[in-house]
């Protein structure tokens, strides 16, 4: 089983959730502050915990294939109705971006297989949301 723990901090918007361990992270409700934001919105790190997740699941594969990796970021962008208040994603798009020794098939290959089969967040989404991505290796785009 897996429990965090989430307590308000002021008078306002702002939570601080925490793990077993102590690590916490700030939530907060995107500009209902008078256009401050103290913390990530809860939707906002839905998306975080989904690069989070294949980012580890990607690196654990490419480190088991002997690829180097020098630099790893990502870019992960969410559509969803604004019209109503709770609306799930209706898409979401991730392009990954990695430099360093890396043959671009296994890439593609540890990409795929963390979106198909290892990333718990993608497995939670996929079925109320369309999940797609494009990755870059040194530079050169690939889909």
């Amino acid at each position: 089983m897996t429990a965090v723990t989430i307590e308000r901090v002021d008078d306002t918007f702002h939570f601080r959730a925490s793990n077993a361990q102590g690590t916490s992270v700030d939530i907060d409700s995107v500009g209902d502050r008078d256009g401050e934001q103290v913390g990530v919105g809860p939707m906002e790190m839905l998306l975080m915990a989904l690069g989070g997740c294949s980012g580890i699941d990607i690196v654990m594969i490419l480190k088991k294939g002997r690829q180097r990796i020098d630099s790893f970021k990502m870019r992960i962008e969410g559509d969803r109705p604004r019209a109503q208040m709770a609306t799930p994603y209706t898409s979401v798009h991730t392009h990954y971006e990695l430099t360093g020794d890396l043959e671009p098939a296994k890439v593609l290959r540890a990409v795929r297989l963390s979106h198909e089969k290892y990333c718990s967040v993608v497995k939670n989404l996929e079925e109320a949301t369309v999940i797609t991505y494009a990755c870059s290796v040194n530079g050169e785009r690939y889909e």
